[in-house]
């Protein structure tokens, strides 16, 4: 029995000193293990040149130029429109892009001579690309050209009203601006005010700045404008041809009659019925032959004193095809507008026609501006090519 007791007691302490052992031995590694951790790493006194040379070079910032929409449609313009007849021009010291299409008829009436709306590009598929192909195939040899986008008003600086030590609703701080000197001192100045209105008359200033540097800017881009059509004119003449039709759509209509003002000869001036008129007007040759208003806007971008387009007609007997639509408020009432100053200004060749838009239902509809413009000018406008007369 004794032996028995001996043997279990004996084994019970093997066991715990096996146990006590491996306890000993996974704290001992885990304070071994901490200590490794937190030394830091030894110190590389021979780093690699190339490694050192790479984390001393800073990179070298890329420099991105601002976007401008203006080169991006141009080059995506060249992209599409390569091989139709690109022509690129030049006014007032900047390039440009024209879509010269030559008649396919074999009886040539004249050119015609495109100018597109805002927003809009010199082969939009709503009506200036069905107004190329279909004068084309009868007999009028078209150029398009690119003309730039109003300009895009800023909003006004903001001007941030004066606080005064009076005002009520900021209490002023005695510790910032009460001076350390007595006000029976000599010496002491009380802090002055500024007059009533400065915030006002500041504010004032600034917007009248903004409104003049906004209406120089226009005018600027009016007359860049004027240049490029200029440059048309031009280079059709270039290609012989004389016999113009002028074919604004939205505001180029109004750029149209600009430009239609700017040239008008003297003797074109005259109101019709007039002697001196019935004498000369044989004798006169007219700049541009015909012209078509395409749903125009009634005036230039360029100020609030801007004449109305039909204001601009000095040639009271041009032939004037007003197309319009009844797209938003305005056609309507601007159409109303200028019928009103044709029989003022005694346009004896001013005639005005509505239209509907075409939609999915009317997908002829572009088709029909393009047989109203081509009828008209047949009846109006068409010249014959010299040497088969």
């Amino acid at each position: 029995m004794t032996t028995s007791l001996n043997t279990y007691s004996t084994r019970i302490g093997r066991r715990f000193v096996q146990r006590y052992n491996t306890l000993l031995i996974s704290v001992c590694m885990s304070l071994a293990s901490a200590g490794l951790a937190q030394e830091p790493p030894p110190a590389n006194n021979t780093p690699n040149s190339e490694s050192a040379a790479a984390a001393s070079t800073k990179p070298t910032p890329i420099k991105r130029s601002p976007a401008n929409p203006t080169l991006s449609q141009t080059r995506l313009l060249k992209q599409e429109l390569v091989g139709q007849g690109l022509v690129e021009l030049n006014a007032a010291g900047k390039t440009f892009l024209s879509l010269w299409q030559t008649e396919t008829s074999g009886e040539p009436f004249g050119a015609v001579l495109i100018l597109h709306g805002a927003g809009q590009t010199l082969n939009s598929p709503d009506a200036i690309s069905q107004l190329r192909s279909e004068l084309s195939d009868h007999g009028w040899t078209t150029l398009s050209v690119a003309l730039p986008d109003p300009a895009q008003t800023q909003p006004s600086a903001r001007i941030l009203p004066i606080v005064t030590a009076n005002d009520n609703k900021v209490p002023p701080d005695d510790s910032s601006t009460v001076p350390a000197v007595a006000p029976e001192d000599e010496a002491y100045e009380p802090p002055t005010e500024p007059p009533p209105g400065t915030t006002q008359e500041l504010a004032k200033d600034e917007t009248q700045q903004t409104q003049q540097r906004e209406s120089d800017d226009a005018i600027a881009l009016e007359l860049e404008v004027q240049a490029r059509i200029k440059a048309a004119m031009e280079y059709l003449n270039s290609r012989g041809q004389y016999n113009i039709v002028l074919l604004g759509q939205g505001l180029g209509a109004a750029r149209a009659a600009a430009y239609l003002e700017a040239v008008t000869p003297p003797e074109l001036t005259l109101p019709p019925g007039s002697q001196k008129n019935k004498r000369n007007h044989s004798n006169v040759q007219r700049p541009i032959r015909a012209l078509v208003l395409v749903n125009p806007r009634n005036m230039l971008p360029s100020g609030e004193q801007e004449p109305m387009l039909v204001e601009r007609i000095l040639d009271r007997q041009l032939p004037i095809l007003d197309i319009f639509y009844n797209l938003d408020y305005r056609d309507n009432i601007e159409a109303a507008a200028r019928q009103r100053a044709a029989k003022q200004q005694q346009l004896s060749g001013y005639r005005q026609l509505q239209l509907i838009w075409p939609t999915l239902e009317r997908e002829n509809q572009h088709s029909q501006l393009a047989k109203r413009v081509r009828g008209y000018l047949y009846k109006n406008a068409r010249g014959v090519e010299i040497g088969k007369r």
